[in-house]
């Protein structure tokens, strides 16, 4: 099944690709993390960073980042996130960098433990967030 994902999944252009992974709060506002508010934390914070890069197109036009998302628990058994993004304009790459990191703390269960890095082999990041013990966030996933 797994390989039947990865050729699903797009190959987005390398340089406008980032590789991100978002830690997250295990437990907060008095509710636990799990699978299912760790997806409405992400869909949030999409609903954040889509309305930032393309204002009222984003619900006007449903036009949206193309993001691969994918949740792991960790050997401790924390959830986290790791996503393929593909950068609008990647003029800006700085200020999206930025950006991720402004919405990602201002979600419920964002963690302050953000890694941001350019892909220089989108492939094998796509191969890594795949891996056995990973799942795609179907329910996020936009990839047009």
């Amino acid at each position: 099944m797994r390989s039947e994902q990865l050729d699903f999944l797009p190959k987005f252009p390398v340089e406008q690709t980032l590789c991100v992974t978002l830690t997250m709060k295990q437990y907060t506002n008095g509710q636990r993390l799990d699978e299912i508010s760790a997806s409405q934390n992400m869909r949030h914070f999409l609903n954040l960073m889509n309305a930032e890069h393309y204002g009222t197109n984003f619900k006007r036009k449903n036009k949206r980042l193309s993001v691969i998302p994918s949740i792991e628990k960790s050997h401790s058994g924390r959830l986290h996130y790791h996503l393929t993004i593909k950068m609008p304009d990647p003029s800006l790459a700085e200020r999206f960098k930025k950006t991720i990191e402004f919405f990602w703390k201002d979600t419920d269960f964002g963690d302050h433990e953000i890694k941001i890095k350019d892909a220089y082999d989108v492939s094998g990041w796509n191969s890594y967030i795949t891996k056995k013990g990973a799942n795609i966030d179907w329910a996020n996933i936009h990839t047009a």
